[in-house]
């Protein structure tokens, strides 16, 4: 009897807890898999294989420089920013084409896009760029 009484107690409390947290936010499930989402990826995730992205992609990145003449402007990885200190170290530059406004070198940025075969070798062409 004592069992039965504990187990209903314990019960009660986990559904009270369970709808506190729904409520307030603090638990949400899981996003479901939307196809259509783009990956969300660093930039040194695309360093060794850019061309394995087949399909539009969101990166997060550190803009290193700009040359907006030739609609271009470089992406550094977050992570290497931090461990060199700086934009001037960096050990792989991911080139973005862009037409818009181009970010200043230091910002922080999204870019949405997709991974397309330039002469000079792969670039992100983008569609997006969005800072942080």
């Amino acid at each position: 009897m004592k069992w039965a009484v504990f187990m209903s107690l314990a019960g009660a409390l986990a559904l009270v807890a369970l709808s506190f947290s729904w409520r307030t936010g603090a638990w949400k499930p899981a996003p479901s898999a939307d196809p259509a989402a783009p990956l969300v990826l660093m930039v040194d995730d695309l360093h060794d294989r850019p061309s394995h992205f087949t399909g539009e992609i969101e990166v997060l990145g550190i803009v290193g420089g700009n040359e907006p003449g030739q609609q271009l402007f470089g992406l550094i990885d977050r992570r290497e920013v931090a461990e060199c200190g700086g934009i001037a170290c960096a050990r792989f530059v991911l080139p973005v084409k862009w037409e818009g406004k181009f970010p200043e070198p230091g910002d922080a940025v999204v870019v949405r896009g997709r991974i397309r075969e330039t002469g000079e070798g792969p670039a992100l062409v983008a569609s997006e760029v969005v800072r942080q």
